[in-house]
């Protein structure tokens, strides 16, 4: 993947996770957990039902169609993920 796209990756999947962030946490309180994800479950909420694609930019299409070829959980997904997502866990 392109270190140009990687950073478009990284700020999509920010974006993602500040618009949803906020709910996801507050339903987890809602049914009495913890309001906090690890790394990889945040990942996984931005990731899943086309969320990158609701939420992305016209300039990003090509970088996500990029992104999502790969291997869900491989190295290269994990590295953007760590970068995207430094903290093992998130909440408040």
């Amino acid at each position: 993947m392109k270190k140009e796209h990687e950073k478009i990756i990284i700020s999509a999947l920010n974006r993602v996770w500040d618009i949803i962030g906020g709910d996801t946490l507050r339903c987890l309180e809602d049914c009495g957990e913890k309001p906090v994800m690890p790394r990889y479950h945040v990942a996984e909420v931005v990731c899943d039902a086309d969320r990158l694609e609701m939420y992305a930019e016209k300039d990003e299409k090509e970088a996500i169609a990029e992104f999502r070829k790969l291997k869900y959980m491989g190295a290269p997904f994990k590295r953007i993920i760590k970068e995207a997502f430094p903290y093992k866990s998130y909440g408040w």
